[in-house]
Parts: C-alpha cells; sequence; structure tokens
C-alpha cells in the first residue's frame, strides 16, 4: 500500500501517547510558543515526522541512529521531530533511551493513524502488521512538503535531505 497524501495536503492532525503514556496532539509540535507569540515569532516550526516498524528493525534502528546525530542541530535551528510506530510506550521508552534520543516516540499501537494514511503493512512475515516506513516534512500548520518512502532503506532521507528540506 501507499500513501494517498501528497505534497501539499495537510496532514491529519492526531493525538497518541508518548513515550511516557502522554496524550500528544500533532498540531502542538508546529505551534509557536507563548513566547514566541510574544516576540513576534508566529509562523510556528517546521516538522520531520517519521513512521517505523518498530524497535526489532535494524532499518529503523539505523535511522534512528542518524537522527540522534542531527536533533542538536535540529534544536539550534528550531526543527522539531516525532517518530511513530506500532510499539507501545514502555518499548519506545526504552527504545529512544538506548538511542540517546531527545525527541518524543509516539505510539499507534492500535494502528489508527498508520491505516488512516494508509501504510499499515499487511504482508506476511517479520514486519506484518506495523507502519511502512514513511518520513513526512512537515511546515508549519502540518502542510506536507516531502515525502519518503522508506520501504528499504535507500528511500529514507539522508541528513543532507532533511537539511535542505528545512
Amino acid at each position: 500500500m501507499t500513501t494517498n497524501l501528497r505534497v501539499g495536503d495537510t496532514f491529519p492532525d492526531f493525538e497518541l501517547p508518548d513515550h511516557r503514556k502522554s496524550p500528544r496532539r500533532l498540531s502542538r509540535f508546529t505551534e509557536p510558543s507563548l513566547l514566541d507569540e510574544k516576540l513576534g515569532f508566529v509562523d510556528g516550526y517546521p516538522l520531520i515526522l517519521v513512521f517505523g516498524r518498530g524497535f526489532f528493525c535494524p532499518r529503523d534502528q539505523q535511522q534512528m541512529q542518524q537522527l540522534v546525530q542531527f536533533q542538536s542541530e535540529l534544536a539550534v535551528n528550531y526543527g522539531k521531530l516525532v517518530t511513530v510506530s506500532a510499539d507501545p510506550p514502555t518499548v519506545q521508552a526504552a527504545f529512544r533511551a538506548g538511542l540517546g534520543a531527545n525527541w518524543p516516540f509516539l505510539s499507534d499501537e492500535r494502528r489508527e493513524v498508520i491505516k488512516h494514511i494508509d501504510i499499515l503493512d499487511e504482508t506476511e512475515g517479520e514486519y506484518a502488521y506495523t507502519a511502512q516506513p514513511y518520513t513526512f516534512v512537515l511546515r508549519p500548520g502540518l502542510t506536507i512538503h516531502k515525502i519518503y518512502e522508506g520501504w528499504f532503506f535507500v528511500g529514507r532521507p539522508t541528513l543532507e535531505e532533511l537539511r535542505h528540506d528545512l
């Protein structure tokens, strides 16, 4: 399956529990803070949204390790990063801690968002019923700027591609 979402579309504004089991709404990651608004920065933040198979996938592990290297650069450039998988929050918390990741991992354990955007892998085997790996680069307001389909690792964005997108 391939998502029906296209560049220029608005990404669905979903709410999922994070690695601490706290509900998080996607649009909150792109909105300016109260201090930003007071200072006149009202545009909001770009967001890199990564959908992965989960902690067990060697390709996801490699991608997440690269993103760990990128997280401090994102912070000083006001970019946001969020990962979504079907792993339960406790598994995500352990994976995140083991990586040294500082960004939120959201759990779509019931696969509601994954199904809604049509990226549920329904094939047989070790990756069945997880998300097909996709990375969406979103503008403030959740407008899709770029879509990467990473079924194979070569389809996932490099850090340089993400820099250019931002």
